[in-house]
């Protein structure tokens, strides 16, 4: 999937907070991939990139890269065991340069009742 579109607000969190800043364009892609072994086993992964940017001040900037992978196994019908591993980056040039990398690791256990 590719999106492109003008934002007039951007917001997120940091450590420090929330921060929020004006961009006149932002956009962002995703790529993502599924592969199944067997009925009961599969796995995925999905890369993320977003950007945005500022014109009225040209040192505003910000771009954004992620990574997901999992696998998903089904001993059971109807029970669903996910391990996930997750990466994201953040690059914010506000007339200095922050750079941030945070790696999340989870597991679901999912159960769907009929």
């Amino acid at each position: 999937a590719l999106a492109y579109g003008n934002s007039d607000y951007s917001a997120g969190r940091n450590g420090a907070g929330s921060w929020f800043s004006e961009y006149d364009n932002v956009w962002s892609a995703l790529v993502s991939f599924k592969h199944y072994f067997a009925p009961n086993l599969s796995t995925a992964i999905s890369v993320s990139y977003a950007a945005g940017k500022d014109y009225s001040y040209d040192y505003y900037d910000a771009d954004f890269w992620g990574v997901n992978w999992n696998v998903s196994y089904s001993p059971v019908k109807n029970l669903y065991i996910v391990p996930e591993l997750r990466w994201t980056h953040a690059n914010l040039d506000w007339g200095g340069n922050w750079q941030a990398d945070q790696w999340t690791a989870m597991l679901r256990l999912e159960r769907d009742f009929p």
